[in-house]
């Protein structure tokens, strides 16, 4: 169906064939004979023809035939009608995209494919139409022959009753003139009638038969009448009787012969034989049956006898009920703060845009008042504060261009960027050192010269350049070229029918188009007066010469110009003197320019903004040398330039804070109001809390300003500085320059209309949102408004068009799912959809959006039935989820931006078992899970659910159970059955990434690949594009190359969500991690916030646990690179970065040494994210994304778990640091401080059992005041007794050691803190333990109240403080001695036993106690005694006794017996040999299968009988085998005699037809389809390639069992020796003192008077040790304190960057309801059903 769509889309091309020669001949080129062909063929005309843009060409007859149903009537017959025709029917943007010629029609391929979309949207709503009128014919027809059938039902019956009533007259009849007859024979009259009625209710045959004579014949009409009843019986009419005669019967429309009299008493009941009994009768009128009704009716009435039947009066029902938890988007909390939000950027952008604009005309008013006559020193004093004055303006303009150059060359290090061309860096430098020129004019000379009202007009009057490149280079805002109100308008004139109301339409379009340009024309004119209006209105102050010399005001009008140059890139698009087709050199040399700053940003930033500082600070210097600010030129005294810089600064030094207030407000004031006017953007805040401020800045600060000059003490709290103000101005000169200022600041808003209308993604970044990345320290308002990007749009460059290389994108930009940034364009298929607008000029179809493809992958064992239900219930909660906003799309015709596609998937492991018969079927889990799905989405939907019997497909590695879920989403469970595939958690994700990316998107072109592969041509597939190259980044795959643009795309869409099978989570959780992943392209997978839930202490220790592991180390790990593990429980990972080079591939190799089982089977999320950061790819975290998930509850399952968890994080980070040089080479988000930190939390891991022991050792000093040796010794002692005993005993005596010992360790943390306390007590409070321990306290505080939704987590940490040994010591002992162990550990149930096992282990029984009495009571007594030789001993002692009694026959005999004997040992032995046993096969099943076969189930294993007992051959005799089978069948006869023989015969199964699991009656009724031949062909392919099951031999589990023995022994004993190591060191340090240092602590102690001093000074006079307020210190343990200290102080400022991060991203998720939506959705329904009638 694809390919057909693709060719009803498609146009033919014709290729045509040209001569090259007239001779026929090769390598000769007749250029005549080629143009004369290409001339008389047309294809010269048609080549202009197309260049002019014109590439569809029709015939008349071919258009009118083709789109004559779009027209309006009178029908098209003339070229006049065509082109009036066309004219009235499309947009006017089309108007001149078609010509008519003299017999066609010529088109641009847009309209074309305007007019094929309508078509479409016509014979689309027209086939709805015939359909709509069809159905309602045909149901038309069939209550007809339903009512006709009735009608001649009633009316046969009517006619059989009326022939049933004369019969039984006639009889009546008859009988009464046989009763006058013959009077004496009423009484056997009467009793033949008596009779037939006893037959009739007795037994249904007639009793007549018995009796003689008349009664015979009666009796058996009588039967006659009792069978016709009988068989009436089991209708669903039930028999009637005659109220008038008792002799009547029940009266029915057939009859029949007496010969079924006999039949009738042997016809079962339940119906089966009716039809056959129906079919003898005599022929019945036939009645019209709807076979649909019937057959819809049968399967109800199976339905209603299959279900339990429910009584009316038993209505009430149980639905589970979920807790009422609103998502992240619905939080009502975050919504307040949303409000607060809105209301606190709109407050502070306010003040800083108004702060700004006061404090720089305050800072550039003059110092020296020029109407006085200023002394000689008070002009050296202001001079030295002019000078002073000017430095801090210089550095309020040098600070932005110095944060742009560190940003920029920060980028340029660590980014991979083409170097732009010469041309394009010196275009830049001149545009930028005209705006340094411009700005440092306007800052140092022209604004001094203005008052502080006009100097803020004034700055409205800065976007001269953009007034005028914007109506002659730059297209509309939209992105479909034109204005929203102007597309309503299309949209309206296209959806009216009538012509009228479409010419009114489009003539209102276009005087709208005439009144918008014409604006534009205005305010550029606007913008150039208001320069001759400050020169001309007297803007300046009395004694400025700016606008009284021509120089200066040359000067002054070259500094507007200049000003404004900076933001031409804003406003220069790909239109030139007003057209859109100029391919002129002057356009490219400008696309060329735009397109480097686009790609290489950073480069030029660095460049212009280092020139700039140079520029600013010569241009700084000049001024402060040669400008004059007096007229006087013969004072010199009154110059800034004899000032000196060290005169200045003095100055500055002088100033205090109330009179350096100006600067500090303008510094402030422009960075924090860029920063928050960045976030209202970000946040998509912009209409309220960045429009509407900025607007209103300019008049309030204006306000301010006037209310400052005229009355004063405004700004007199804030600053000791005065501005400049005018008092003699004439009333009408202050009302022009008001109405002036008013004006040219309209027009500024009118030129930066595009910041009301944003169009961009959520959580943009810088680049996406400002052109510049920072701001200008003067120009803060004018810089955000014209620095706001108006679109998206992209330039690109065409390698092949040499002509046209550069060209700009028409439709905005958006970052895809894989974070590039590629064009949004609108597409030209049709809609499926049939309510939307088809007819707007921008209309997109849905089929071909960037949406994203959501796979739900869970991974299923032993769960509980509660752990289901979570897993279920977060499943039906994105199934409900989805269907909402599919839905909400089609009913309010509005695209939704977070909508996704859907479908889950569940890989049960293990979960087959064997049952009686010897059969595969889903375990008990399966069996729950399927029972609770109806119970999860009832409880979702908070209402009773049924859910459809499921699909069952087998397949290779088991099948699959496909439920649809209630929101129409797809469910499906894969039953894994172990025999035939891999199982554990890793071969489960291997199996869901190859089956949803390799094979469900790799398909659409494996034609394309197949064939390179199989020609060895990829290498021709897989190359870059023309003009770039692959960098050091690697970012994708090569093979990428070889797929073509829509599986790209696909893979780009696509997401895998790994789930585990008990995890709970929201669809704004999921939502929060998508939008990490759009948010660049380097994220390859964003991990959640894990929530353990569960009881018990265990629980409430890991809760804690997780919180500070979440809240302090993912956090920064997010902050400084990237997160080292995205686990497996709750994850997103992306569908391409999971296929790029290094990542799935190398997920399925296997493990070759013993280290890859820890790091590839104990922490396959670990290793799965480590090849991602190895790739290049980033993982990122979402702390607003919360999962649930069961925690261990019990201390040995904890221990178990861990025992996993801590050597594969060991390992894999072991793994990261050895290779940093590639990782950091490869991924751009990975630095060497990112190592650095990783190394450092390493060897504080290597190291924490030491530093556990020796915080223990150091209590027990401090407490129980024992010497350095024993404090050592006792806290050593019960370490090392469980690691050597970890070493000798089984696990579980482990675990109740380590219970013990956890129990031990608590009361020694009590010690610890109770230590802790007596040092701060005794010595002093700023003791280094004092101090670690108190900032940790703090530390964990603070962090809870950063997460006020998880605060409750702190109340867990004293429990976590007791623990502490337990986490960092028992568990890296008991980790560490068991690192051979690598099972699973948790969640682990006994196995099934089979038959044959449980035979096996009873032998084993029974040989155990034979070899137990053969011992005898000496035997038991004496274990270690070896009985049988001591027996043997003997037994030849009474030989030699006997010997002599013997005679020699006795001695031969027993001679010889010795010597068999002797053979049947030998023939034991070589039976005892490791080579395989005879067996003998006993095939279940008619299908032999081959038992090497590697996919060989159990049931065949089974199957395998082996040979026992010496004496017995290897091989049986065909007489054997048949007794053998004989006596089989003997015993199953015997075990079960009811059995039939039908029953007890074995049905041949085929797996991939009817398996038995398929029969399980806990997966419903539900068909067994087959599985597709491709993908059947995939999943055996691919399980013989990658999962085919694992059946080492023995030597090599003997050699990895080893192997991981002496990794363990190795691992275990280094971790130990450098633990002892740093123990001895510390000891040594701790015992001898030699680097022991006193930290001098001053307090009240020092006072004399003090008691305490007094109480000190006894004690010193007794001999005690003097402290002397100071504290003695070891230096090596405070270096270690510090070394824990720094760790813990960059986790904490990580954690409040992230916060940060994290409140923008839950900030811009939440929704607000409009409280007027309701109205307006009401008023709106109310003006559609108007419009409609």
């Amino acid at each position: 169906m694809q390919l057909l769509e693709k060719l009803g889309d498609g146009d033919p091309f014709f290729v045509r064939c040209i001569k090259a020669n007239s001779n026929l001949a090769a390598n000769n080129f007749d250029q005549n004979v080629v143009a004369d062909q290409l001339r008389y063929n047309g294809i010269a005309e048609i080549a202009k023809i197309r260049k002019m843009g014109f590439a569809v060409r029709k015939y008349y007859t071919d258009f009118i035939s083709r789109y004559r149903c779009l027209f309006p009537s009178p029908p098209l017959e003339r070229q006049a009608d065509v082109a009036q025709s066309v004219l009235r029917l499309v947009p006017s943007s089309f108007h001149r995209d078609f010509r008519c010629g003299t017999s066609r029609i010529f088109m641009t391929i847009e309209l074309n494919d305007w007019f094929e979309r309508i078509l479409r949207c016509r014979q689309r709503r027209a086939a709805a139409t015939v359909t709509r009128c069809m159905r309602k014919v045909a149901e038309i027809k069939k209550e007809q022959k339903r009512i006709e059938a009735q009608r001649k039902r009633r009316e046969e019956l009517e006619r059989m009753r009326q022939e049933e009533e004369e019969r039984r007259k006639e009889k009546n009849e008859k009988d009464n003139v046989k009763t006058e007859d013959k009077p004496n024979g009423l009484g056997i009259s009467t009793g033949g009638l008596s009779a037939s009625r006893g037959g009739f209710g007795a037994s249904r045959g007639g009793l007549g038969a018995s009796r003689g004579g008349l009664g015979a014949s009666r009796g058996g009409k009588g039967s006659r009448q009792g069978l016709s009843t009988s068989v009436t019986g089991n209708d669903s009419d039930p028999p009637s009787y005659s109220s008038e005669d008792d002799s009547s019967l029940t009266s029915s429309p057939f009859d029949s012969g007496g010969q079924f009299a006999g039949l009738g008493d042997t016809l079962p009941h339940d119906g089966r034989f009716r039809t056959s009994i129906e079919s003898t009768r005599s022929p019945s009128p036939v009645v019209h049956i709807d076979d649909e009704h019937t057959e819809r009716k049968e399967v109800d009435k199976h339905y209603e006898k299959e279900k339990k039947k429910t009584e009316f009066w038993d209505v009430c029902q149980i639905i589970a009920r979920e807790r009422k938890i609103r998502d992240v988007d619905e939080d009502r909390g975050l919504q307040v703060i949303k409000v607060v939000t809105y209301i606190l950027l709109f407050c502070i952008l306010l003040w800083c845009a108004v702060a700004q604009k006061l404090s720089l005309v305050v800072l550039v008013s003059p110092v020296i008042d020029r109407t006085k006559d200023n002394s000689v020193s008070e002009v050296k004093k202001f001079s030295k504060e002019a000078a002073a004055k000017h430095i801090l303006l210089t550095i309020a303009i040098l600070i932005p261009y110095c944060l742009t150059f560190l940003s920029s060359a920060f980028k340029w290090m660590f980014d991979n960027l083409p170097f732009p061309s010469l041309s394009t860096i010196v275009l830049c430098l001149l545009v930028e050192i005209m705006h340094s020129i411009g700005l440092c004019s306007l800052a140092f000379i022209i604004l001094p010269e203005l008052d502080m009202v006009r100097g803020i007009l004034l700055l409205g009057g800065v976007a001269v350049v953009p007034s005028i490149l914007f109506p002659v280079c730059a297209s509309d805002v939209k992105s479909s070229g034109k204005n929203a109100k102007d597309d309503k308008q299309d949209q309206e004139a296209l959806k009216n029918k009538k012509d009228d109301k479409r010419d009114q339409a489009a003539n209102q379009s276009t005087i709208f188009r005439l009144a918008v340009f014409a604006l534009n024309i205005i305010t550029l004119i606007v913008q150039f007066a208001y320069i001759s209006a400050v020169l001309v209105l007297d803007h300046f102050v009395d004694d400025s010469r700016i606008d009284n010399e021509t120089n200066t005001i040359v000067f002054f009008i070259l500094s507007m110009l200049f000003v404004s140059c900076a933001y031409w890139e804003n406003f220069v698009d790909d239109r030139f003197c007003w057209t859109e087709n100029s391919k002129g050199r002057c356009k490219q040399s400008i696309l060329k320019a735009k397109f480097e700053l686009q790609e290489a940003r950073p480069i030029i930033s660095t460049c212009t903004s280092f020139i700039k500082i140079g520029t600013t600070l010569l241009l700084s210097w000049i001024i402060k040398a040669y400008y004059e600010e007096n007229i006087d030129d013969d004072d010199n005294h009154k110059r800034i330039e004899k000032v000196t810089f060290s005169e200045a600064f003095g100055e500055l030094s002088e100033n205090d804070l109330k009179r350096s207030g100006a600067i500090i407000t303008l510094i402030l004031s422009a960075f924090v109001g860029h920063y928050v006017g960045y976030t209202a953007c970000k946040l998509k805040l912009q209409r309220f809390s960045f429009c509407i401020p900025l607007i209103l800045s300019t008049p309030l600060a204006v306000a301010i300003a006037a209310v400052e000059c005229s009355r004063g003490g405004v700004l007199s709290p804030f600053t000791s500085e005065k501005g400049q103000c005018r008092e003699d101005i004439e009333t009408l000169n202050v009302v022009l320059h008001y109405i002036c200022g008013t004006v040219v600041w309209i027009s500024l808003y009118w030129l930066c209309r595009h910041i009301f209308y944003p169009e961009i993604e959520r959580l943009a970044k810088t680049e996406r949102l400002f052109m510049n990345p920072f701001y200008c320290g003067i120009l803060f308002e004018q810089h955000l408004l014209l620095n706001r990007r108006r679109h998206t749009r992209i330039v690109s460059m065409n390698i092949k068009d040499k002509k046209v290389p550069y060209s700009l994108s028409k439709f905005n930009s958006k970052v895809n799912i894989e974070g590039d940034v590629e064009d949004d364009v609108a597409s030209q298929a049709e809609n499926k959809e049939k309510n939307e607008d088809i007819h707007a000029s921008n209309y997109k179809n849905p089929k071909f959006r960037d949406t994203p493809m959501i796979y739900a992958c869970a991974t299923m064992w032993h769960e509980t039935k509660y752990e289901m239900l979570q897993l279920m219930k977060s499943i039906f909660r994105m199934d409900r989820d989805q269907f909402v906003r599919r839905h909400a799309e089609q009913v309010f015709n509005k695209e939704d931006e977070d909508f996704y596609d859907f479908e889950a998937h569940i890989l049960f492991d293990d979960a087959m078992a064997i049952d009686d018969n010897n059969e595969f079927v889903p375990n008990e889990y399966v069996k729950l899970l399927a029972t609770i799905m109806e119970e999860a989405a009832s409880c979702v939907h908070e209402q009773s659910m049924k859910i459809k019997a499921p699909y069952k497909v087998p397949t290779p590695y088991g099948g699959q159970v496909i439920y649809i879920m209630p929101g129409g989403n797809f469910l499906f469970i894969h039953l894994k059955d172990k025999h035939k595939i891999r199982h554990k958690k890793r071969w489960s994700q291997v199996m869901y990434m190859y089956y949803l990316l390799g094979f469900r998107i790799v398909r659409m072109c494996d034609e394309t690949v197949t064939a390179a592969l199989n020609a060895g041509k990829i290498s021709d597939l897989i190359q870059w594009e023309p003009g770039s190259a692959p960098g050091p980044s690697i970012g994708r795959s090569h093979i990428f190359q070889a797929f073509d643009d829509q599986v790209l795309k696909k893979a780009q869409n696509t997401f895998l969500l790994a789930l585990d099978g008990d995890v709970d989570f929201s669809p704004g959780a999921v939502r929060l991690l998508l939008d990490r992943m759009r948010k660049s392209d380097k994220v390859g997978a964003a991990c959640g916030r894990i929530h353990p839930i569960g009881k018990g202490p265990v629980v409430w220790f890991q809760k804690f646990e997780y919180a500070i592991a979440h809240w302090l180390q993912k956090a920064t790990e997010h902050v400084l690179g990237c997160v080292l593990c995205s686990p497996g429980c709750f994850s997103m990972f992306r569908g391409s970065a999971l296929m790029d080079d290094n990542v799935m591939k190398k997920y399925t190799i296997l493990p070759t040494e013993a280290a890859h089982h820890l790091m590839y089977d104990q922490g396959e999320d670990r290793w799965l994210c480590t090849l991602l950061l190895q790739q290049g790819y980033r993982v990122d975290y979402a702390a607003g994304s919360d999962a649930f998930t069961y925690a261990p509850e019990g201390f040995d399952e904890f221990f178990k778990q861990r025992r996993r968890w801590m050597p594969s994080t060991v390992f894999n980070i072991i793994d990261l640091l050895a290779d940093y040089k590639n990782t950091v080479y490869v991924n751009s988000n990975i630095s060497m401080l990112y190592i650095l930190y990783q190394g450092a939390l390493l060897l504080s891991t290597i190291v924490g059992p030491a530093t556990v022991l020796m915080m223990i050792a150091g209590a027990n000093m401090v407490v129980f005041k024992v010497t350095v040796i024993w404090g050592y010794v006792i806290a050593l002692a019960p370490a090392i007794f469980y690691f050597i005993l970890c070493f000798y005993v089984k696990e579980k005596t482990q675990l109740r050691v380590a219970e013990i010992l956890t129990a031990l360790y608590a009361f020694v943390m009590m010690i610890v803190l109770v230590g802790t306390i007596v040092t701060a007590a005794q010595e002093s409070p700023f003791h280094p333990s004092v101090i670690f321990l108190g900032f940790l306290v703090i530390a964990f505080t603070f962090s809870a109240l950063l997460h006020p939704k998880e605060w409750s987590c702190i109340v867990f940490g004293a429990l976590y403080f007791l623990l502490i040994p337990t986490g960092f010591l028992l568990l890296n002992i008991y980790s560490l001695t068991n690192l051979n162990n690598v099972s699973w550990g948790t969640r682990e149930v006994p196995k099934k036993k089979t038959q044959a096992e449980i035979e096996e282990e009873k032998r084993q029984t029974e040989e155990k106690e034979k070899k137990k009495k053969e011992r005898g009571f000496f035997g038991r007594l004496f274990p270690t005694f070896s009985t049988k030789e001591f027996k043997d001993i003997l037994s030849k002692f009474t030989e030699s006794q006997n010997a002599k009694k013997e005679d020699v026959s006795f001695h031969e005999t027993n001679k010889l017996l010795k010597e068999l004997n002797e053979h049947l040992k030998e023939i034991v032995n070589q039976n005892n040999k490791p080579k395989p046993a005879p067996t003998e096969t006993v095939f279940l099943d008619d299908d032999t299968t081959d038992h090497d076969e590697p996919g060989k189930t159990e049931r065949q294993e089974l199957a395998q009988v082996k040979l026992k007992g010496i004496l017995k051959q290897p091989h049986h005799s065909q007489h054997a085998k048949k007794h053998e089978h004989i006596s089989d069948s003997k015993r199953n006869i015997d075990d079960d005699s009811e059995e039939t023989i039908y029953d007890r015969v074995r049905k041949t199964r085929n797996e991939l037809v009817n398996p038995a699991w398929a029969e399980c009656k806990e997966l419903g009724n539900g068909k067994v389809m087959i599985l597709a031949s491709e993908e059947l062909n995939f999943w055996e392919s691919f399980i013989t390639k990658y999962l085919k099951p694992l059946k080492p031999k023995k030597e090599e589990i003997e050699n990895t069992a080893k192997s991981l023995i002496d990794l363990r022994n190795n691992i275990a004993l280094g971790m130990a020796m450098i633990n002892l190591l740093w123990i001895a060191v510390n000891f040594m340090f701790q015992f001898e003192r030699p680097t022991t240092i006193s930290l001098k602590i001053s307090g009240s102690s020092d006072n004399p008077d003090s008691p305490d001093y007094l109480e000190e000074n006894q004690e010193n006079t007794d001999g005690s040790a003097s402290t002397n307020n100071a504290i003695e210190v070891d230096l090596l343990g405070l270096l270690f304190i510090i070394f824990y200290l720094a760790i813990l102080l960059l986790q904490f400022i990580g954690m409040i960057i992230h916060r940060w991060g994290t409140f923008q991203h839950l900030v811009s998720v939440t929704k607000l309801k409009n409280p007027l939506s309701q109205v307006i959705l009401l008023i709106s329904i109310l003006y559609l059903n108007h419009t409609l009638h």
